[in-house]
């Protein structure tokens, strides 16, 4: 990033930032000072973000208790422990890049903005009716925008794109009809975090892509994306079963047994070609030696990647137990836990043993 970029992100954290701190001050009734002295200790004793604190509602928890959540710094931990030395993550933050990369397990059609001729949108998109466009620096759905058109309509649709932010324009896709229980006109996506080492871990199988959670993700309302920041709701999946196990909580901590919008039941839903999707990440993410959080569509033909993630947040996996007061930190204990084997040195270490003389 450019300084200017990095002091517009610096900004946008900070302003975010200053809205868990007003949130927790109208929920508790302290002070601003005494807020970030509490969020203070919280990320030292917990290592959560200002964010985690508000969402999590760790005023109404000890410090114990806090601990055994799940938390962005902890989060962070794997994504350091296990990214590999060699391993460029860069490309996962570069829309494009990143499509064309995981191309074979997209299931649409895509073009970038840059460069955009009319001829080439028309022999991609001119049949399509329905299109997305992302922008490359959007996060949390924004700037997310769906077109509906006709061929009469096609290029005033080729105008506006090519005269917007730069971005990645995409066919729509048409997700399961098991899935269409859950949002109104939204793809909803299946979040998935993983990890490949090519280290050395104890109790860690290497060069295998390892399952940490899934989070099934639905939109609410009109919206068109799931994103949690955009009003979103978000429970857990068994990644054993596929079944989903919790009720859905959105960002505002309220808990739906039913989707709000739908009707349909929640809990107890079995993600429609589940087993496939994990066969699949498996195939994607085995030459990626890093954490990754995967979105994954469901189609009637099968699952698809929408996009990847080289920072996925802890608030996937713990929001759903938020209102249960039950910290998710144990799902993930064995990875945040895991110390790499110095095997060279044990070799060295066995070889000096074994060339002792016997006493």
């Amino acid at each position: 990033m450019t300084e200017e970029e990095k002091q517009e992100r610096l900004k946008r954290i900070q302003k975010k930032e200053e809205r868990y701190i007003r949130m927790v001050c109208e929920q508790t009734g302290w002070s601003r000072e005494e807020v970030i002295e509490k969020m203070e200790r919280a990320k030292s004793a917990a290592l959560a973000s200002k964010e985690n604190y508000a969402v999590y509602r760790f005023w109404e928890l000890d410090e114990e208790t806090q601990k055994t959540f799940f938390t962005q710094g902890m989060s962070t931990m794997l994504r350091r422990k296990f990214k590999g030395k060699n391993q460029d993550l860069r490309v996962f933050r570069d829309k494009v890049a990143c499509c064309k990369l995981l191309a074979p397990y997209l299931g649409r059609a895509f073009l970038p903005t840059s460069g955009l001729n009319l001829a080439s949108f028309i022999q991609t998109f001119g049949l399509k009716n329905k299109i997305v466009y992302k922008p490359l620096t959007g996060t949390g759905g924004k700037g997310v925008k769906v077109y509906d058109y006709t061929l009469d309509t096609l290029e005033s649709v080729y105008h506006e794109l090519a005269s917007s932010a730069p971005g990645l324009i995409e066919e729509f896709l048409h997700q399961h009809k098991e899935m269409s229980h859950y949002s109104l006109q939204a793809v909803n996506t299946i979040r998935v975090v993983t990890v490949m080492t090519k280290k050395n871990f104890k109790g860690i199988e290497k060069n295998q892509v390892h399952f940490l959670y899934a989070g099934f993700r639905m939109a609410s309302g009109e919206k068109y994306v799931d994103n949690l920041h955009n009003g979103g709701i978000i429970a857990d999946i068994d990644l054993e079963t596929g079944m989903v196990k919790t009720d859905g909580q959105d960002f505002s901590n309220h808990v739906f047994v039913r989707h709000p919008d739908t009707g349909y039941p929640i809990k107890g839903f079995h993600i429609p070609f589940f087993e496939e999707m994990k066969e699949m990440i498996k195939k994607a993410g085995s030459d990626f030696e890093a954490l990754l959080g995967w979105d994954v569509a469901i189609t009637e033909s099968g699952p698809v990647i929408i996009e990847l993630n080289s920072s996925p947040g802890a608030v996937i996996l713990q929001i759903p137990y938020v209102m249960q007061r039950i910290g998710m930190r144990q799902a993930v204990a064995k990875y945040l836990e895991a110390e790499p084997v110095l095997l060279q040195k044990q070799l060295r270490a066995d070889a000096v043993g074994r060339r002792q003389p016997e006493k």
